[in-house]
């Protein structure tokens, strides 16, 4: 009898952390998401309120760049 309960304590103890993980994984996806959308119009501000508006249609599509206007704007993770 001990041995089926201590096997359903196991059994409840991995749903619990698989439940635990999934979520805490959905909100660390929400919160990275809502980060990268305010790092990403956090640049493009700092762009038009420079005059760089080629700049910014540039960083749309160029990776490397976009990640030195980040740099030269002082805009982190």
């Amino acid at each position: 009898m001990c041995e089926y309960l201590d096997m359903l304590e196991e059994n409840g103890k991995a749903k619990g952390l698989k439940s635990g993980r999934a979520q805490g994984l959905k909100i660390g996806r929400t919160q990275g998401r809502k980060a990268g959308e305010r790092r990403l119009a956090d640049l493009f501000a700092s762009l038009y309120a420079s005059g760089r508006d080629s700049d910014a249609r540039l960083a749309v599509t160029d990776e490397a760049f976009r990640l030195k206007l980040y740099q030269e704007f002082h805009i982190s993770r």
